[in-house]
């Protein structure tokens, strides 16, 4: 006789496996050649093995802290773990986090075809171009998004998990911060307004980690960051818009996945309008914040393309709150979390009407495949490394040399070809367009162009050393003027020089008798600079002082004299209790007298990170206690969760 309560752990275990297994299968297969050993470069992705805590960690610039929280763990492991393979690995679990999560709310909806809005979520075209480009800051909160959407749309239920949730999104640091922020907002004006006071203050208690160093670096130093009047959102004309709803609209065309896609537009013409016949199936407590979030979505990333919009945009994302949203297409995440399962839910609601009709019962089969053929033909183009962007390579050998030369006799290195952005080639790889890979590769004390070239006047990090290097540069360029002496006077120790884009304008660095040729191959070249006299000198003399570095926030300098420490300028600084001051080229000036040097800005910084470590542990702990002694109500999780 046949045991159907025997078998049905089975089946569980089977579904169980599908519906991780094929997400994760389908993120191999997307991925591909990028998930061989080596680095990957393309735009802003730059992963390579070793990365340093990024400075902003400490509420230290100049680089702004664009990478917290997450990369934190992922650069404190790398000496252990190669973050290329955390990196990795965290790529996979985004499609598979997303996919697995979307199915999960499409069918806590009512979807019986929850997987296929899964897909769909995952595969979408925002979702590849995002991944390919090396945005982990958006991706990782669009992957959360679904997981934790059902505890945000009605955060005053359980404070506990809007707090744990909107810590999830905050992984993004300022994106996924500000996403959390606008779905609490926008449920508690469309939903439930439960507790909305208390619900609003944990969600931006829960952005702590990466908002207190951000406010802190940006209140210590100056940066002039571009507007999203050049990062448009790529949806010109009837046909633009319909991309956009289908996921696409980068605004570099040339990085999108499916750019100019016919086919695109197409499907995303069949997805809104099958969304909006699903729309009315969503539960009701969920669907007018859902709607709105939508819209709000949509309307802001296609905004940069309307007359009157676009300007109100421009001037909005030169604020300082509006910065956050200046490449506005990002903000798209919000609206393809209702496309989704609302699409899915559309199509249901179609088959359904189809089989009831026997006029349209021919048609039930093609409903019932087509979001599953739409998930197919919108990833068609994105498949094996993202349609090639993405391939693993191996940096040259001269890279690596050049990395042990810094941080055996670590100083400032000045990295050239001075462009934040340009054509890299490694030997025997494709050119590719990427962000200056050195400062993260190399570590320490990098002093890079951060001029992306979209504006006139932009200065990406707060570095106030770069207008000097920048001006020292020019005149090497166009004058072919030795830099030897005058890096040594800015305190650089190297100079490294990627062969890659316009080797030619740096031929005079051949010449400098006041520069030593320590690594020069086909890849790269690597000068020591002979007039350096050390970390500090004395303000009085110019003779080199001892600098011992504790910290990146503590550091001891040998006596009791006026010194200049090579090291950016910006406030907080202190030389026991006196501030420090600024040089005229940028470097760090403390006046004589005894202590140590360290930075006011690190204690806020550490502190909100720590208690928001001890926060989410005591919030996890009292999930786990509610849940063990069985309380139901506020604080109990959906059974979709569990």
């Amino acid at each position: 006789m046949y045991d159907s309560a025997n078998d049905r752990p089975q089946v569980r275990r089977s579904r169980s496996l599908l519906s991780w297994g094929l997400p994760l299968l389908t993120a191999l297969l997307v991925l591909g050649p990028a998930l061989a050993p080596g680095s990957l470069f393309n735009l802003d992705l730059v992963l390579v093995p070793h990365l340093d805590l990024p400075n902003g960690f400490w509420g230290l610039g100049p680089e702004l802290p664009r990478r917290l929280p997450l990369w934190v763990p992922i650069s404190w492991l790398s000496p252990l773990i190669p973050a290329t393979l955390s990196g990795k690995a965290l790529m996979v679990l985004v499609f598979v986090l997303a996919w697995v999560g979307m199915a999960r709310l499409a069918t806590s909806f009512g979807s019986r075809w929850g997987f296929v809005a899964g897909a769909l979520y995952a595969l979408s075209p925002f979702v590849l171009t995002r991944t390919a480009v090396g945005h982990f800051m958006v991706t990782v909160p669009l992957a959360l998004l679904p997981w934790v959407l059902p505890t945000l749309l009605r955060p005053g239920r359980s404070l506990t998990r809007t707090f744990l949730g909107a810590t999830a999104l905050g992984l993004g640091g300022h994106f996924g911060g500000s996403v959390a922020v606008v779905v609490v907002v926008i449920a508690m004006l469309c939903g439930e307004r439960r507790r909305w006071w208390q619900a609003l203050v944990v969600t931006f208690m829960a952005q702590s980690a990466w908002l207190v160093p951000a406010l802190a670096v940006a209140a210590a130093g100056e940066a002039n960051l571009a507007t999203g009047a050049v990062f448009g959102t790529d949806a010109r004309g009837p046909l633009g818009l319909l991309r956009l709803s289908a996921g696409g609209g980068f605004w570099n065309s040339y990085f999108q996945v499916g750019a100019n896609s016919l086919v695109q537009a197409i499907c995303g013409a069949v997805l809104v309008a099958l969304a909006v016949i699903g729309t009315r199936a969503i539960v009701p407590w969920a669907r007018r914040p859902m709607v709105v979030l939508a819209v709000v979505g949509w309307l802001v990333s296609a905004a940069s393309t309307m007359v009157g919009f676009s300007s109100v945009l421009e001037w909005f994302t030169g604020t300082t709150v509006g910065a956050v949203w200046r490449e506005p297409q990002r903000i798209l995440v919000l609206y393809l979390a209702w496309l989704a399962p609302a699409a899915v839910l559309g199509a249901q609601r179609a088959y359904d009407a189809a089989l009831a009709s026997p006029k349209w019962l021919w048609s039930a089969g093609a409903v019932v495949l087509l979001p599953g053929v739409i998930a197919v033909v919108l990833v068609a183009p994105g498949l094996w490394g993202i349609g090639g962007q993405l391939r693993a390579e191996r940096v040259p050998s001269s890279w690596n040399q050049a990395r042990s030369f810094v941080r055996e006799e670590p100083g400032t290195v000045l990295a050239l070809p001075w462009y934040q952005y340009f054509n890299q080639q490694l030997p025997g790889g494709p050119v590719r367009r990427v962000l200056n890979p050195m400062p993260l590769f190399l570590g320490g004390d990098v002093l890079a162009a951060s001029d992306n070239g979209l504006e006139v006047g932009v200065r990406e990090r707060s570095d106030p050393r770069e207008p000097t290097a920048a001006v020292l540069v020019r005149a090497m360029v166009e004058q072919q003027s030795p830099p030897g002496s005058a890096l040594a006077s800015l305190g650089v120790r190297w100079v490294v020089l990627q062969k890659t884009v316009h080797a030619a304008d740096y031929a005079v660095l051949v010449k400098d008798p006041d520069l030593s040729l320590v690594i020069d191959d086909e890849a790269i070249a690597l000068y020591r600079v002979n007039g350096w006299l050390g970390q500090a000198t004395e303000v009085a003399t110019g003779a080199p002082v001892v600098v011992d570095s504790v910290g990146p926030a503590w550091v001891r300098v040998e006596g009791d004299h006026a010194v200049v420490w090579n090291h950016p300028a910006s406030g907080g600084w202190h030389r026991g209790s006196s501030a420090a001051t600024a040089t005229a080229d940028g470097r760090l000036q403390f006046a004589g007298g005894g202590g140590p040097v360290w930075n006011l800005a690190t204690l806020p910084s550490l502190l909100a990170q720590g208690l928001m470590l001890a926060a989410v542990g005591c919030g996890v702990r009292r999930l786990r206690r509610t849940r063990r002694v069985g309380v139901a109500g506020s604080e109990s999780a959906p059974e979709w969760m569990s």
